[in-house]
């Protein structure tokens, strides 16, 4: 993970940032920094599941952000990099434009219909207005089954 991400982490912890989840049918799992990033699981039909990166972008994880009650995403993060989840792959081909209110909203292949495996869980880094603006999505610079390595401007941070 870059410097910046730790930073924005660190900011995070440090001002104890602990956000309310606005909707409870939706969680970040697994973050390695604090409760604003993780794998992305949504609820259905009473059981946690995951969703698919296929087509996983910036958009998607807005909507999953904005959701949870966050001010909105900082990025979308592919290829299980907050650990593979257990049980159903319950969202495939998801393709949010950013504006839906729930994921739900947005066109995907229908409740439990994947071509996924684990690895390829999808998972988000959120922001609030106290930490992070973004102007624009970052740009993923390289990543590795270890790490990822983001490329964003730090416009202020307020401690």
């Amino acid at each position: 993970m870059s410097w910046k991400c730790r930073l924005l982490a660190a900011v995070c912890l440090a001002v104890n940032l602990y956000c309310l989840h606005a909707q409870e049918d939706v969680r970040l799992v697994n973050g390695t920094f604090g409760p604003h990033m993780g794998r992305v699981e949504v609820l259905y039909n009473g059981t946690w599941g995951t969703i698919c990166d296929d087509f996983w972008s910036f958009s998607d994880a807005r909507v999953a952000c904005r959701m949870m009650g966050f001010s909105d995403a900082v990025c979308s993060i592919p290829r299980a990099r907050f650990g593979e989840g257990a049980g159903p792959i319950w969202m495939d081909n998801l393709r949010c434009s950013g504006r839906e209110t729930s994921l739900e909203d947005c066109p995907f292949n229908g409740w439990g219909i994947n071509s996924c495996n684990h690895n390829e869980d999808a998972g988000a880094i959120c922001a609030t207005d106290d930490i992070l603006e973004t102007p624009e999505p970052p740009v993923l610079v390289g990543s590795t089954t270890s790490s990822l390595s983001l490329q964003w401007k730090l416009l202020h941070v307020f401690v």
